[in-house]
């Protein structure tokens, strides 16, 4: 199954098998599901004009000089040429790698035959390497087109012909540090805001999120869009920052779900206590009465019995006549 369909900002799409979706295949320097967001550090783009390291070399083959030589595109000097290119090619790569862009040569001049030619190497973005180009690559070239071993080869390559006084000639350095490179790079890309910036001796593109860290004020993620810098806002449950920089807050449900369950919580609690408060004061008051009540009958009887004194002077007379 192909995917036809995908939004993917450019980058090739292609079906999995086992999530049976269609999914983004992001290049190094993008991400997320539709390859929208761009990391914060990305390579510099080195323009083809920028300068380059030029080293003039020039030998002499001991062989008879023919006059087509003169013309650069006869037969005879294409020949040459073809040959001579692809040695001195393999010689100067090995001085400097990375850095060698090509070889031409130049001339073919007469006095058995003199090959003059030019050899390039590209800048780098990176300082110890243009340290090496200004001041170690001359040295290195000398050594190895004086090497026996080279120039063997080389004599092998032209028909067992003699190869001697080879010379390499540095031309002016236009490139002295790293900072010299800034007028030929550039952060062109689709997404918007990048600049460039020296970290670690060398030139990097860096997104709008990298240059500021407070973007989102602390409250959300910023990733690099194609516009610009965008804030993923943080937000829970109980609280949620918003707005373009994450700079505006508001309580979330949860919050005030958890809020108002503990005010009812602590609101039943008080009823509760309320109603327990009530039910003892009535239990009291209603023994206090039962108690009172009873206590009141006794004193009566007790007052009626001890202090009623007018029954008893009754009483007392009656005795009193009956023993007359």
């Amino acid at each position: 199954m192909s995917c036809t369909d995908c939004q993917c900002n450019g980058a090739p799409c292609f079906f999995n098998v086992t999530s049976g979706l269609c999914e983004c295949n992001c290049s190094d320097y993008t991400y997320g599901d539709s390859c929208s967001f761009a990391v914060n550090t990305r390579p510099v783009i080195i323009s083809e004009e920028s300068p380059t390291r030029k080293a003039n070399i020039s030998l002499r083959i001991l062989k008879e000089y023919n006059p087509d030589f003169e013309n650069l595109n006869s037969g005879a000097s294409k020949r040459l040429i073809s040959i001579l290119s692809h040695e001195l090619s393999g010689i100067c790569r090995r001085a400097a790698p990375q850095n060698f862009r090509n070889l031409k040569i130049l001339s073919l001049l007469p006095g058995s035959i003199i090959v003059r030619s030019l050899a390039q190497y590209n800048y780098p973005n990176n300082q110890s390497q243009i340290d090496f180009l200004n001041k170690d690559l001359e040295p290195t070239l000398t050594n190895l087109f004086n090497s026996s071993d080279t120039l063997q080869h080389l004599s092998q390559a032209l028909g067992n012909v003699s190869v001697q006084d080879t010379e390499v000639l540095m031309q002016t350095a236009e490139i002295a540090n790293i900072s010299d490179l800034k007028p030929y790079l550039n952060c062109n890309s689709d997404f918007a805001n990048y600049t460039l910036n020296i970290v670690e001796d060398a030139w990097v593109c860096e997104g709008p999120c990298k240059r500021n860290h407070g973007y989102c004020n602390a409250h959300g993620d910023c990733v690099n869009v194609k516009t610009g810098p965008m804030c993923l806002c943080y937000k829970s449950s109980f609280q949620e920052y918003y707005g373009p920089q994450c700079e505006l807050f508001r309580r979330g449900a949860g919050f005030y779900g958890t809020l108002f369950g503990s005010l009812g919580a602590t609101l039943l609690l008080f009823i509760a206590m309320t109603i327990g408060i009530v039910v003892v004061q009535l239990r009291r008051r209603k023994c206090w009465s039962i108690s009172s009540s009873h206590d009141s009958r006794r004193s009566n009887l007790f007052g009626d019995y001890f202090f009623d004194f007018s029954d008893r002077g009754r009483d007392f007379n009656s005795f009193y006549f009956m023993l007359v």
